[in-house]
């Protein structure tokens, strides 16, 4: 049986995805999981993976800016921790141990101009 683990629970996707694999019949709880662990904590996340034990991870956490995407470019430092390492964090445990991963990504793409 499959176990589905999902970071990024309060967003737009993560909301999605839970109520799309829940009309698909996943039960929270028993083959649907909704993680509480920040991703920039290697630690805990591996915690985390350990206790629940996931077939498949679903990573559609991260920074997106709020009000808007402007935030991040005023907040590299969260955007990087957040967005960077915390998924670079995630495939690596995954991969580790030999778990699915798929990670949902932004589609802005920002340009460096030193001028």
């Amino acid at each position: 049986m499959s176990k589905i683990l999902i970071f990024g629970k309060n967003g737009w996707i993560g909301g999605k995805l839970i109520a799309l694999l829940q009309e698909q019949g996943k039960e929270l709880g028993k083959d649907l999981f909704l993680a509480d662990t920040r991703m920039q904590n290697r630690e805990s996340l591996a915690k985390e993976l350990d206790t629940i034990r996931p077939t498949h991870v679903l990573n559609a956490a991260g920074v997106t800016g709020r009000p808007n995407v402007d935030w991040c470019e005023d907040h590299k430092a969260e955007t990087v921790r957040a967005n960077v390492i915390g998924t670079l964090n995630l495939s690596d445990l995954c991969e580790e141990r030999g778990i699915h991963c798929t990670v949902f990504a932004t589609g802005c793409i920002f340009e460096y101009d030193e001028e």
